[in-house]
């Protein structure tokens, strides 16, 4: 992980045991970047989110991470950059076609 007074990075397993611990370094990171308590905690909980998925869709078994990247922006917002080295995601893949 790196630090700077702009932006955080860190990389975790997907692994169900570290979700809690990842989320909670995402609040921890969002605070000392500028975010209220309470968008940190919503900035949390969306990483969490994200990370199960994560797990659960697209891990693709051992090795399986997720990078999260948070940058302070000029406004005092937080973008939050989320990345997976899973399988990728095609909704639209064995859907069936309607017509009418």
């Amino acid at each position: 992980m790196t630090a700077s007074p702009k932006s955080r990075f860190g990389t975790f397993a997907c692994d169900l045991g570290e979700v809690s611990a990842a989320a909670r370094w995402v609040e921890l990171q969002g605070t000392e970047l500028g975010l209220s308590a309470a968008a940190a905690t919503r900035m949390a909980v969306a990483f969490e989110e994200l990370h199960a998925n994560s797990i659960h869709h697209g891990n693709v078994g051992t090795g399986a991470q997720v990078r999260v990247g948070l940058e302070r922006q000029k406004d005092g917002s937080v973008r939050m950059d989320f990345r997976d080295n899973g399988i990728c995601f095609d909704p639209v893949m064995g859907a069936e076609r309607v017509t009418g």
